[in-house]
């Protein structure tokens, strides 16, 4: 069993990190049929969008997919389900950047009178490279760390080498499983190769009800935190340096 410390470290903002994507998702009990308007008024305000119609009407059997800030924010939205992705370049903080939309949301789910699921976060690494694959196996030990590598089994021989691995773990608090992904990408149509650490954690733990706003909000501060030390667990040191010295002030 994989076990991940605290991080040593305090959470900090970082004006150059290795983040690619962050991904929240929400699954709920309410079909959305009938609540068009508000929909659109939440559209309208947190994002400055307008919610077609026709595709509204559409969405049992088509998801909504909408996209803010030239593709660096992604809405997707079905029945019972919502997802907001956000790239790097429009990331901040998961406090300041992703739960005012997940806050607003849920403020609209408590006019439906729903009740959530299941939700999740989702965070992507990348360390893009160029070369041949043994030149991603060579920056295995520089980006990932040993106890990543020890129980990841990541290899670093050609003949052995594994493109990606996952680990499944329990989250201190019951009703919640984490995910790690560890590994390379060779030349993804744009010939661009990338090492990568994905790591997601999901609440399981059974309905939660909308009526108190905080305590999706503070379970989901708590995932965040979790991911944090999961990711300091996984890089070198050296890495965690690198994004000191481009640390904002």
């Amino acid at each position: 069993m994989i076990e991940i410390p605290k991080a040593t470290e305090p959470h900090g903002v970082y004006k150059s990190t290795f983040l690619y994507s962050v991904d929240v998702k929400l699954r709920f009990s309410t079909p959305l049929s009938d609540y068009y308007d508000q929909l659109k008024q939440f559209f309208g305000e947190v994002f400055g969008l307008t919610l077609d119609r026709v595709q509204y009407d559409d969405m049992e059997f088509h998801p909504i997919k909408l996209f803010a800030e030239q593709g660096a924010r992604v809405i997707k939205i079905q029945s019972g389900f919502f997802q907001f992705k956000i790239m790097h370049d429009q990331y901040y903080t998961f406090s300041e950047t992703v739960m005012p939309v997940i806050s607003e949301f849920l403020k609209f789910l408590q006019t439906v009178d729903a009740q959530v699921s299941t939700f999740s976060i989702r965070k992507m690494n990348i360390w893009p490279f160029t070369g041949r694959e043994d030149k991603g196996i060579e920056l295995f030990p520089d980006i990932f760390s040993r106890e990543l590598m020890e129980n990841m089994h990541l290899k670093f021989s050609s003949d052995e080498m594994v493109a990606s691995e996952e680990r499944q773990l329990d989250m201190p608090e019951q009703g919640d499983v984490t995910f790690i992904r560890a590994g390379m990408i060779l030349n993804e149509g744009d010939g661009a190769s990338k090492l990568i650490l994905d790591t997601e954690t999901v609440y399981n733990g059974g309905p939660v009800s909308v009526t108190d706003s905080s305590l999706i909000p503070d379970k989901l501060t708590k995932m965040n935190d979790y991911l944090f030390d999961i990711y300091h667990w996984a890089v070198t040191d050296e890495v965690i340096d690198k994004m000191k010295e481009e640390a904002k002030s």
